[in-house]
């Protein structure tokens, strides 16, 4: 360069312009601005920040000299340098901005300088063919993204130095195969090497403390050395790391976070350290090829769905462990045995529900409630003890545990939930202690098998539909205490003969014996107020005792019973519901009590009445086509003109007579 191109290009930098086309301030220090068409450039000596953006988008640009002057290379500055294919930072640069080299798709190699302290957001994010990065001794961070998608970067090698490496720094690098984390380094970042699908290996040192969440998820991992001294395991910290084959957490680490290896698919043997004291939420979920694992007395706390769908076929739970979370074990297939220790207080919701193998469970811990769904569909279970800690079997419990035989329910339990043995066919045997107050809706719904129930007379309800379709039942004893009995409680129970309705219940739900097709005889206590289609198609009763106090007999209450030839109403009922009696086809007559005050619509509809014997002075309301065929009736002396005048009954004038009451 001759004299006088010096002297130019001193003045064009003091001016603010330069004869090379670019932009500079005022002072000559700061790069501002290039041609966009420029391929090849020299920074002058003398230039010590280059600015934001100063060669952003010169997508012909191949190659850049920086002198020893620059101390800042700023944010964006090459940001979508397509063609740039190789670049020399020198020593005198300690900063280099956001997203300084990003998109720079032609990038082979880089060597980032120990005077750099950070390397800071995006600074090399998407360099497509980058392969080489040199960080130096002096680095102490490594930005958020700012190796991001580097595709054909294959080894990286973090010096003592740095101690952080930031969220998503090495994210989808995907030729990444070889990572070396030296002493010194405290953080892996969340995301840092998510979704590397060539990393095979990472030894991660004593220095790291914690592990950032999705910290390596996603990535083609096969062997992890995790060394003592991490204490946080982040939640999805190696989620989906399919070709992980083995783990072991060290005592240092106190919690595995949620999802931390979820989907781990040929994930076969998990070493959990005496140091751990909680296991996250779903963070072993899906690692189909674990057979067992062993959980140390450190871990008081079991997150939900810890180990659902796994392949487990063993698991150890050690004393100290205090909760199991809900759906911790869920549809565990191969699970065949548990033992929870005393140290257990409380078990999740669906803990163990759908593991069909289990067989036995040697012990529940000391917990007070079996929460709802615990073993449902547990098909395989065939005995369990239920210790005297419980208080509460919870709803659908034992739903659907096909091979279940018998149960004994512990003195200090006082409810059955709803459904809690529904479904349970084999279940032959229940033994319900004096302590249970309520036996659930539905809680032994279905239970084939069953052949013969007592309930105690602590027992103050029994639910809705609480031993309907229990095929086989053929003795219930009810004991003095319970006041009421749900809707459809012993529907379909087909081979119940007899029961008998204690002086303490006052409340009988719609259809309670509906379908009980073996039923012969029934005795109803005199506190019951109604009894709404209670015994409607029982085809083969044949003998009803109502007792005196009973008041009113409900719609349909025997409703289809084909084989009922004749009932003693007391005195005390006023009041017959619409259809009681209707479609009795054994029921050639009836004496109606001399308090009756109303008998509904269709009362003795389609029954084969002959004679009908009313004993009130009074015509009783009668309602629409009560007698269909129309039967003699007797009504008392001196009142046969009352009865033919009265409405409803003076349709059946002809058929009315006179007879004295029998003393």
């Amino acid at each position: 360069m001759g004299f006088w191109d010096i002297i130019d290009l001193i003045l064009s930098i003091f001016d603010g312009g330069a004869t090379d086309g670019a932009t500079y301030s005022s002072d000559g220090k700061e790069l501002m601005a290039v041609p966009q068409n420029v391929t090849n450039f020299v920074i002058p000596e003398g230039v010590v920040r280059i600015g934001e953006g100063a060669f952003r988008g010169c997508d012909s640009l191949t190659s850049i000299v920086i002198p020893g002057s620059v101390a800042e290379i700023g944010n964006g500055a090459f940001l979508e340098c397509d063609s740039l294919k190789s670049i020399v930072i020198p020593d005198s640069v300690t900063k280099i901005g956001e997203v300084a080299f990003c998109d720079c798709k032609s990038l082979t190699s880089i060597e980032i300088p120990g005077s750099v302290k950070e390397v800071e957001l995006g600074a090399f994010g998407r360099c497509d063919s980058l392969r080489s990065v040199t960080i130096s001794e002096g680095v102490t961070k490594i930005g958020e993204e700012a190796f991001v998608d580097c595709k054909s970067l294959t080894s990286i090698e973090i010096p003592g130095s740095v101690t952080e490496i930031e969220r998503k720094a090495f994210c989808d690098c995907d030729s990444l195969k070889s990572v070396t984390i030296s002493e010194g380094v405290t953080k892996i970042g969340e995301g840092a090497f998510c979704h590397c699908k060539s990393l095979a290996s990472i030894a991660i040192p004593g220095c790291v403390t914690e592990i950032g969440e999705v910290a390596f998820s996603g990535s083609e991992l096969k062997s992890i050395t995790i060394s003592e001294g991490v204490t946080k395991m982040g939640d999805a910290a190696f989620m989906d790391c399919k070709s992980l084959v083995s783990i072991a957490i060290p005592d240092s680490v106190k919690e595995i976070g949620e999802f931390a290896f979820k989907s781990c698919d040929s994930l076969k043997s998990v070493t959990i350290s005496e140091g751990v004291t909680e296991i996250g939420e779903c963070a072993f979920m899906d690692c189909k090829s674990l057979a067992s694992i062993e959980i140390p007395g450190s871990v008081t706390k079991m997150g939900e769905f810890a180990f659902s769908g796994s392949d487990l076929k063993s698991v150890t739970i050690s004393e100290g462990v205090t909760k199991i979370g809900e759906g911790a074990f869920l549809e565990c297939k191969s699970l065949a045995s548990i033992a929870i220790p005393d140290s257990v207080t409380e078990i999740g919701e669906s803990a163990f529900k759908g593991c069909e193998s289990l067989t036995s469970i040697e012990a529940l811990g000391s917990v007070t409630k079996i929460e709802k769904e615990t073993f449902h569909s547990c098909k395989s279970l065939v005995s369990i003890a239920i210790p005297d800690s419980v208080k509460e079997i919870g709803e659908n419990v034992f739903v659907r545990c096909e091979r279940l035989e018998n149960i004994a329910i512990p003195s200090s339990v006082t409810k059955i939930g709803k459904l809690a043995f529904g479904g349970c066919k084999s279940l032959t045997s229940v033994t319900i202690s004096e302590g249970v107050t309520e036996i659930g809706p539905g809680a032994f719904f279905s239970c084939k098998s069953l052949a013969g129930i007592e309930i105690p007379g602590s027992v103050i309800e029994i639910g809705e539909g609480a031993f309907s379709g229990c095929d086989s039942l053929k003795n219930v004893t009810i004991s003095e205490g319970v006041t009421k009995i749900g809707q459809v409680a012993f529907s379909e129970c087909k081979s119940l003969v007899s029961i008998a309705i204690p002086d303490s219940v006052a409340e009988i739900g719609k259809c309670i014996f509906k379908g009980c097709e073996s039923l012969t005889s029934i005795e109803v206590p005199g506190g019951l107020k109604e009894m709404e289609l209670a015994f409607g198609g029982c085809d083969s009763l044949t003998s009803v005792t109502i007792s005196e106090g009973v008041k009113e007999i409900g719609p349909g209450a025997f409703f289809n019973c084909k084989s009922l030839a004749n009932i003693a109403i007391p005195d005390s009922v006023v009041e017959i519901g619409v259809g009681a009696f209707s479609h009795c086809d054994s029921l050639t007559s009836i004496e109606i009590p001399g308090n009756m005050t109303k008998i509904g619509n269709e009362v003795f509809k389609s029954s084969p009445i002959k004679t009908v014997t009313c004993k009130a002075k009074t015509p009783p309301r009668l309602g629409k086509d009560v007698f269909s065929p129309v039967p003699t009736i007797y009504v008392p002396k001196d009142c046969g003109e009352a009865y033919k005048a009265a409405d409803g009954w003076n349709q059946y004038a002809e058929k009315i007579d006179e007879q004295p009451l029998k003393r």
